[in-house]
Parts: structure tokens; C-alpha cells; sequence
């Protein structure tokens, strides 16, 4: 019975382990990701992030110099043509310094 109950752990770790390295390998390129209403699209081999949409409330937005995601930090460095595109509730934009 200790040995069953032993084979039944180990493959409970190892699958929960296999599920944990799929979560993480998710970040990919081009993967995109929504952070405060701001919609990003990832570059995996060089951790940078473009600014490709707008689905937030309105108001002051602003572009910060990096995200976090998927517990890794990326460099946040354009800003897309049409990002804002149709984003009437906007009042204001602030670039932080890096953004292009």
C-alpha cells in the first residue's frame, strides 16, 4: 500500500510539475498581454514589450518604461501606429522615458 501511495505521489508531482513549466513557457513572441487597459505584444528573446492597444477606461494614461509578466520584466520600448486609435475618452498621454 506505501508503494502505491508513493508511485501515486510522484506522478502527481511530476504532472504538476509539467503544468507548472507549461504555464511559465507561455510567454512567447507575440504574445499579448493587457495591463491597466494598455494592450502590449511581447518579444520573448529580448524581454520588450510594444504598445499595440488601448481597451482602458479613458482618462490620463500613462506608458510606463517596463511591464511585468508572466514574472519577467520587459522593457517597454514603441508605441504602435493606431495603438490609440478610436480612444476618444482619453484626456492625456505621459511617455516614459525609453518609449519611442
Amino acid at each position: 500500500m506505501k508503494h502505491n501511495l508513493k508511485k501515486i505521489f510522484v506522478l502527481m508531482v511530476s504532472t504538476f510539475t509539467l503544468i507548472l513549466t507549461s504555464m511559465v513557457a507561455l510567454a512567447a513572441d507575440g504574445d499579448t498581454v493587457t495591463i491597466d487597459g494598455i494592450e502590449y505584444t511581447i518579444t520573448e528573446s529580448g524581454k520588450t514589450a510594444k504598445v499595440t492597444g488601448y481597451t482602458g477606461a479613458g482618462g490620463a494614461v500613462v506608458i510606463p518604461s517596463t511591464i511585468s509578466y508572466n514574472s519577467e520584466e520587459y522593457s517597454v520600448v514603441e508605441i504602435g501606429n493606431n495603438a490609440f486609435w478610436c480612444c476618444d475618452t482619453i484626456t492625456s498621454v505621459v511617455v516614459s522615458e525609453g518609449v519611442t
